[in-house]
């Protein structure tokens, strides 16, 4: 019996699920800022203290590690710009993909996207993600915060006398913010890997957060999803549709495989209906392997590594 391996198929259908939300960037940003404004209310009043501390000059001067960073940061995305752009014009004088792929130098999915993309990609802003040291005392100095300690020096000397490893300058800085800012906007502008970041997910993220189980997500990334499926009706049908093949692959439902074809087929969203029609390519396998528990994965890994070695 011919068995499909499992894994590539979600792989597949994660890619497929991708490539349509690649077209869907604004309503991936959109829902997660209206995320943003549930967690972090933009009304929040800011503190008394934040009108008598201003700072020594209005507009801080830059870190020097900051600005090589930024300044990377749009060297990388001009070469990125410059590749989306060559792409373009090889695509448009009638090149086939592989050819694009090596002329570029980038890869044959990354071709893909760009093609796909209605304009060049933008560019990722650099962010600072604090080390776990980091994160335990700026917590600890948040709590203490709230209990009603606000002075600089003292949260230093109890954050050193708890263990935390922080230099007094490092909590200074801290506390200005938590002045000027207030501890629940301080703890979102410093989540940068969070749903909730300025340029919001990527389709990528976003794809494996939709490939996976309700009961697996947290209270942001369901909100998340809620939000977005709430924004693009589309997206809510893929939704639904992925949630309906993942819980055939977990619980072995097999026999319902042609009726889920069916209705990617009427739902009109192409990227799915592309990998549906590639499983009715090897119906039997892919029936089989939504329905034992056996797969040839295992076999084709050792073919794959006998190919590789020989």
């Amino acid at each position: 019996m011919q068995v499909a391996d499992r894994f590539h198929l979600v792989r597949n259908l994660g890619e497929a699920l991708e490539t349509f939300l690649l077209h869907k960037r604004g309503v991936l940003k959109e829902a997660a800022a209206r995320v943003t404004e549930v967690l972090v209310p933009a009304a929040l009043p800011l503190p008394e203290s934040a009108a008598m501390y201003t700072g020594k000059r209005k507009t801080p001067r830059p870190r020097l590690w900051q600005q090589r960073v930024e300044e990377a940061s749009l060297q990388r995305h001009a070469r990125v710009v410059a590749a989306y752009e060559r792409v373009h014009a090889l695509r448009a004088k009638g090149a086939d993909i592989g050819d694009i792929a090596r002329t570029v130098g980038v890869g044959r999915r990354t071709v893909y996207r760009y093609l796909h993309l209605a304009g060049p990609p933008e560019r990722k802003r650099p962010g600072q993600r604090p080390s776990p040291h980091r994160a335990a005392w700026e917590a600890f100095i948040s709590h203490r915060w709230e209990e009603g300690c606000h002075n600089g020096r003292q949260l230093w000397r109890e954050a050193r006398a708890a263990g935390h490893r922080c230099s007094d300058s490092s909590v200074a800085r801290f506390v200005a913010d938590l002045r000027r800012l207030g501890p629940q906007r301080v703890t979102a502008r410093r989540t940068g890997g969070a749903i909730t970041s300025v340029q919001g997910p990527t389709a990528r993220r976003v794809a494996l957060l939709l490939l996976r189980p309700p009961e697996n997500r947290t209270p942001e990334q369901a909100l998340y999803v809620e939000h977005l499926c709430q924004y693009e009706a589309t997206i809510a049908t893929a939704h639904a549709l992925v949630q309906t093949f993942m819980r055939m692959l977990h619980e072995r439902q097999g026999a319902y495989l042609d009726a889920w074809v069916e209705a990617v087929a009427q739902s009109g969203i192409a990227e799915l209906h592309r990998f549906a029609q590639g499983l009715a390519k090897d119906h039997a396998a892919v029936q089989a392997g939504l329905s034992v528990a056996y797969s040839n994965g295992q076999t084709e890994g050792q073919i794959h590594r006998l190919n590789s070695v020989s």
